[in-house]
């Protein structure tokens, strides 16, 4: 089957995509910005950001040594109160509380082409107003090379706070479990839960001996 004709999209700007970003891309004054006017950004890289803004998946450019962010719609969910104010300034101003965890990376992906991946990887980031925050994330760092040239680095990440949060909890609770089993099986006294229909739940090690079976057998 032959493959369909592409569509052909011609906006008015270079820039493609409807969402909160792109329009803020489109309509931030570049020139204020280390990165200039865009209209005379590389085309290369200018088909980075629109990969970038077209992508449902959190990602953020990175580009040069100063980390000039541009972002899309799912990285501006993780950013908090940091958007809308990231956009087209120094990750290093934006998120100073985890520069030094950062810039180690961003180095090795600029200066000698690495790539940098991380699984729940925490931060301490500050994305509302108040204290620091612990928050984890799986993500990818990766060079993006124009013209033979790395010119930025392409972070691609996932949150991954609530999940890491669920297994601490659930490894609290069964150690909380354990303890209080281990209390009543040092009880010299017969112990055991039974259910409405009179199967046995529980019984500790006095019971259990009197039964002489296992904890599974029972």
């Amino acid at each position: 089957r032959p493959m369909a004709e592409p569509a052909l999209i011609t906006p008015d700007h270079w820039l493609h995509g409807t969402g909160e970003m792109a329009e803020r891309i489109r309509s931030l004054n570049w020139d204020l910005t280390a990165l200039r006017d865009d209209a005379h950004w590389n085309p290369g890289f200018k088909s980075v950001v629109n990969a970038l803004v077209l992508c449902p998946f959190p990602m953020a450019i990175l580009w040069g040594p100063e980390a000039i962010l541009i972002y899309n719609d799912g990285y501006r969910e993780l950013a908090g109160n940091k958007h809308p104010d990231a956009l087209g300034r120094s990750s290093r101003e934006i998120w100073p509380e985890v520069w030094h965890i950062n810039q180690p990376i961003l180095d090795k992906v600029l200066k000698n082409g690495k790539q940098v991946y991380l699984k729940e990887q925490a931060f301490p980031i500050r994305r509302q107003m108040g204290p620091l925050e612990t928050a984890w994330f799986t993500l990818s760092y990766s060079p993006i090379i124009i013209e033979g040239t790395i010119q930025a680095t392409l972070v691609v990440l996932l949150e991954t706070t609530a999940q890491v949060l669920e297994r601490e909890k659930l490894k609290n609770a069964l150690a909380d479990s354990q303890s209080y089993k281990d209390t009543l099986d040092r009880i010299p006294s017969y112990i055991y839960i039974k259910d409405k229909n009179s199967k046995y739940k529980y019984a500790n090690r006095v019971t259990l001996d009197l039964f002489r079976c296992t904890a599974e057998e029972l």
